[in-house]
């Protein structure tokens, strides 16, 4: 079934999360204080239970302020090159 959320996949919205609190020394709890964001909603976040919509992010945006692709190459781990040669 169609929502029409435009979602950031879980495991994505967990890096994101867990880069927030780490960078800004912030608790969950403190993160839970923004806007359209409960403590409980946090904990599934961290849990790759729920994840993040694009309203979110223009929090997090906002929050960080740090653009959205800034965001994203920061709080992603860099990408698996096995199997690479040089």
């Amino acid at each position: 079934m169609k929502t029409g959320r435009r979602t950031v996949s879980s495991e994505l919205s967990a890096e994101w999360v867990d880069y927030i609190l780490k960078k800004t020394g912030m608790s969950q709890e403190k993160l839970a204080d923004t806007p359209e964001v409960s403590p409980g909603f946090v904990s599934l976040l961290r849990s790759r239970v729920r994840s993040l919509t694009m309203d979110h992010l223009e929090l997090i945006e906002e929050l960080m302020q740090m653009p959205l692709g800034a965001l994203l190459l920061a709080a992603s781990p860099p990408p698996r090159l096995e199997g690479l040669s040089c």
